[in-house]
């Protein structure tokens, strides 16, 4: 609960102009395909999740020519990062060979 906190305290530390901005360009095309992404990618998703629904999860994976998807059964959108943080961030270190 503090990593999610902090986050966002320090999103808007300085203003919430960049919250803003980032809030738009989710509304805009963003000039590129997500097919075209290569590197592998990771994406979490809980199966419970009300803000945002699973189904933006599954339609962004298929796109996604290097996706290791991780459904969690019954978390949310914010109970995801906040009860599995380290299995995620143990994950992402063994994706890029760096394990500790």
């Amino acid at each position: 609960r503090s990593i999610i906190t902090s986050s966002l305290r320090e999103s808007v530390r300085q203003g919430a102009g960049g919250v803003l901005h980032e809030m738009e360009l989710y509304t805009q095309p963003w000039g590129f395909s997500v097919r075209e992404i290569d590197l592998p990618i990771q994406l979490w998703h809980g199966s419970a999740d009300e803000t945002v629904p699973i189904l933006h999860g599954e339609t962004l994976a298929a796109r996604l020519p290097a996706c290791e998807t991780h459904y969690v059964e019954q978390e949310g959108h914010f109970s995801l990062p906040i009860k599995h943080a380290g299995r995620i961030l143990e994950r992402l270190m063994a994706a890029n060979g760096s394990g500790n």
